[in-house]
């Protein structure tokens, strides 16, 4: 028996609090949580007040939970509370009635082999009940019978007696299935250590881009025979759930830890659980585009500049540990989602143009898109896929009523603004485009070992930063005396505003942006008739003569700032003469196009 009055009571939570933080992404309840709630963003239920004030976000004893309705939750914790409940099973009835399927119920209750029982000595006189694990797992199987509901996954079931701890931690998932499956972590780790298997956590939160950057370490860590589990924030859970690179996803809500310090002790006790631990927090946000919190923020411009132009990819990779093979930097769509894709691409039969309406911030919009978009739809025949989120729908429409006014039939635009896409069919879709252009994208940046054409304006990131391992990809800058500043902004401070209100480093020349598009669509065209000839006999193939096998396409670098384009054409014998046709064959379009608008 662990359990000493003098050093064991008290503020359970603390003791199990990072193991749960594995467990308690999304909305959910801590069910007496006293004045210590597992998370921040959990919604705290407890009697107990302090005067007349309640110390909990809700006041009530828990056990039944009226006002909340059936599966709206993604988590249910309670710890050091089940016990003093006579009727436990209809309590745990009621927990996991309120559960979404695939939420979790996470208890930590006091083992009854490590915490004195009912009426020994020490023992705590209001305790209904003294358990073991078994207990739990037959009352869970005999709640989930009779109320004929989902039935659950067993993710963690151990003991817990180091040091002052007398409990036990189980976590049970809510699966669709009849039959679950019972695999806590304690046996895993066993499993894996017998067959010599390492395990991996990698850690990164962030927006879609960042989880790209998951995406290729993990890759490498799987291919080098490693179990790997990734811990990043719910809409990376939603990004990668598909990677067969990953064996184990965790969600979190990191809001406001991270600058609070509350996440230090967090990332040792990750170290701890797993073989490695890869945190790639703020490898790139922090470390090569700091904020104001920041030292070098306040370095000056050229030093900015000499000190932080590096890959992120390469730096990525670096904090990970491994070499410099980007292959795994893949989204990974279902069957269903690239048939899907396949589809609409396929009901367009024309060119297709993704735009990146905005980025994650100001500094990353373009301003004269919507001029842009119409004059390019004009002067060719593709069609255009809007891409943004909720946020974007006010630019999304400007474009879609420039292209109105100037005649241009609203079937040639698919809006994902307004038809509230996910971002997985987004990325989906953006795999089978022609060309993608935007700004600094976490859209653009999933596609950068894509075969598609890709056109990024740069606002605070330099060239060598953003696309120097991209794959077809060309960057756009406008020259401003503050860029790249190698800066992250979150408000107007610290970044130059141009004559549109805009940030002044996205203020290009619609010339520079109509022109950098035309020829991405010769190059990709170009490409598209020589591949007829062409066989690639690996798709994600990093050998030297990559470029032959693609029949030597062009490569393309935009001067941009005073609105003239400069060409840097790779070519040789027959494919320069088969581009130079294509080109010519879009010219006679063009004229006749524009001739026929003259004329009407």
């Amino acid at each position: 028996m662990v359990w000493s009055q003098s050093t064991s009571c008290g503020r359970e939570t603390d003791k199990i609090r990072y193991d749960a933080w594995l467990y308690v992404a999304g909305q959910g309840l801590d069910i007496g949580c006293g004045t210590c709630k597992v998370a921040p963003h959990a919604t705290g239920i407890d009697i107990l007040r302090v005067g007349a004030a309640p110390i909990a976000d809700i006041a009530a004893d828990g056990r039944r939970l009226p006002t909340i309705a059936s599966a709206s939750l993604d988590f249910v914790y309670s710890s050091h509370f089940l016990e003093h409940v006579v009727d436990y099973e209809a309590t745990l009835a009621e927990w996991w009635r309120v559960l979404k399927v695939g939420g979790k119920l996470i208890l930590y209750l006091p083992h009854r082999d490590f915490y004195p029982r009912i009426g020994q000595s020490g023992s705590n006189t209001d305790h209904k009940h003294d358990f073991h694990p078994d207990d739990i797992k037959q009352a869970m199987w005999r709640v989930t019978k009779s109320t004929e509901d989902a039935n659950f996954d067993v993710l963690e079931d151990e003991d817990r007696n180091n040091g002052n701890e007398y409990s036990f931690f189980q976590v049970f998932r809510k699966c669709e299935e009849r039959k679950g499956q019972y695999d806590p972590w304690v046996l895993r780790r066993q499993r894996l250590a017998s067959e010599c298997i390492r395990t991996v956590c990698i850690s990164r939160y962030g927006a879609v881009g960042d989880n790209a950057f998951i995406a290729s370490v993990a890759a490498l860590y799987k291919r080098n025979g490693w179990y790997v589990v990734v811990h990043t924030s719910p809409l990376g859970v939603e990004l990668l759930r598909h990677d067969n690179n990953i064996d184990e996803l965790h969600a979190f809500e990191m809001d406001g830890l991270y600058f609070s310090g509350t996440l230090e002790p967090f990332w040792h006790h990750l170290s701890r659980r797993y073989d490695r631990f890869v945190n790639l927090t703020q490898s790139v946000e922090g470390n090569l585009l700091p904020g104001p919190e920041h030292t070098h923020h306040s370095y000056p411009l050229d030093v900015r500049q000499r000190l932080l132009s590096v890959s992120y990819m390469e730096r990525t990779h670096d904090i990970a540990g491994m070499h410099y093979d980007w292959s795994g930097m893949v989204f990974r769509a279902t069957e269903a989602e690239m048939h899907s894709a396949k589809l609409l691409i396929e009901a367009y039969n024309r060119p297709l143009v993704g735009i990146c309406l905005a980025g994650s911030g100001h500094h990353k919009v373009y301003p004269f898109q919507h001029m842009a978009v119409a004059r390019l739809m004009l002067e060719t025949d593709c069609s255009v896929v809007l891409f943004g989120g909720p946020d974007d729908l006010s630019y999304e429409e400007l474009v879609v009523q420039t292209a109105l006014a100037l005649g241009i039939s609203d079937k040639r635009l698919v809006r994902t603004c307004k038809d509230k896409w996910s971002i997985r069919k987004a990325l989906s879709v953006s795999q089978q485009c022609d060309v993608l252009f935007g700004p600094e994208t976490g859209l653009l940046q999933w596609n950068a070992m894509e075969l598609n054409h890709k056109i990024v304006m740069l606002s605070h990131s330099s060239e060598e930063n953003l696309i120097k391992h991209w794959t077809n990809a060309v960057a756009l800058r406008h020259q401003t005396p503050c860029g790249p500043c190698h800066r992250k902004h979150n408000d107007w401070t610290w970044c130059n505003r141009g004559g549109s209100g805009y940030a002044a480093c996205m203020e290009f020349p619609v010339n520079t942006i109509v022109e950098a598009l035309h020829h991405a669509l010769v190059t990709k065209e170009a490409t598209t008739l020589r591949s007829h000839t062409t066989t690639r006999s690996d798709k994600d193939s990093n050998d030297a003569t990559d470029d032959e096998a693609l029949g030597r396409q062009f490569d393309f670098a935009f001067a941009t700032g005073d609105g003239t384009t400069q060409h840097a054409a790779r070519t040789n014998g027959a494919a320069s003469e088969e581009a130079t046709s294509v080109v010519e064959r879009i010219a006679a379009h063009n004229a006749e196009t524009r001739q026929s608008q003259i004329s009407e």
